[in-house]
């Protein structure tokens, strides 16, 4: 009986058991630990993603106005704020982008920041939104603190990194 002797050609190196389930595991566990984090930030990413569409939509008594002629000059609406809210400071003006759409003055009145839109063509004040009202305010807060400050803060970027070494080993 004749005996054939094959040559075994090297292979790569394959790592050892017991590296290869350490790896695994710290995978398994940090999945399990900051899975949930990950939903959360890419489902309130999401919803943030559609700001405009979404305000739009929530805000749309505040943001439609009726052309009507001309518009108004920015001073003028700004003054006109500046008569309802004598003592306010008035920190930002944001004309509409389009003709059917409001201005915003935002203005600091008693430590409350206020968004206050304006008919350009009037002048006339439409109405307020307080900003930590904004839903969209909210959702961003969520997003990037979990709404409890700066621990929340800490969370969210220890999970966005947990995530890049769980993409890596998995």
């Amino acid at each position: 009986m004749d005996v054939v002797h094959t040559k075994q050609t090297p292979s790569k190196k394959q790592p050892t058991p017991s590296v290869y389930r350490t790896v695994w595991r710290w995978h398994f566990n940090a999945g399990i630990i900051f899975a949930p984090f990950l939903l959360i930030l890419a489902f309130t990413g999401a919803i943030y993603l559609f700001k405009p569409q979404i305000e739009n939509v929530i805000y749309k008594d505040l943001y439609e106005v009726t052309p009507i002629g001309e518009r108004v000059s920015a001073s003028l609406q700004i003054e006109e704020v500046k008569k309802l809210y004598p003592d306010a400071i008035v920190t930002k003006y944001r004309p509409g982008e389009h003709a059917e759409r409001s201005s915003e003055v935002g203005i600091l009145n008693k430590d409350e920041s206020l968004t206050i839109f304006s008919d350009p063509y009037t002048g006339k004040v439409i109405g307020e939104l307080n900003s930590k009202d904004r839903l969209m305010n909210k959702i961003e807060e969520f997003h990037g603190e979990l709404m409890v400050g700066t621990i929340g803060d800490r969370i969210v970027e220890l999970a966005a990194c947990w995530g890049i070494i769980l993409i890596i080993t998995g």
